[in-house]
């Protein structure tokens, strides 16, 4: 099984403007590798710790090393949400809930 990535965040702002940096690069490298079905990037925040982690499937690699995510295991589905990506991505991927 192919790893998963991940960028940790501390602050609420400094997810905010990540996600404009997240949207630029995906589409970049969207246009770059034909728009992959399985490249996707999800956010789960923790409002106890102040802290988001972005997770980038592992068709989005290329994304995850540009931005300096780490390889990591692959999150659960509880709290995830889309953040650039096909809609169906996930359905690619067996998480846990």
């Amino acid at each position: 099984m192919e790893s998963w990535y991940a960028l940790e965040l501390n602050g609420l702002g400094s997810f905010k403007k990540m996600v404009s940096k997240v949207q630029i690069t995906y589409e970049n490298l969207s246009i770059k590798y034909g728009s992959p079905y399985d490249m996707g990037v999800y956010s789960k925040k923790n409002t106890e710790t102040d802290t988001v982690v972005f997770y980038f499937t592992p068709a989005a690699k290329p994304l995850a090393e540009k931005l300096g995510g780490v390889e990591c295991e692959a999150p659960t589905k509880d709290g995830l949400e889309l953040t650039v990506g096909p809609e169906s991505c996930l359905k690619f991927f067996p998480l846990e809930d």
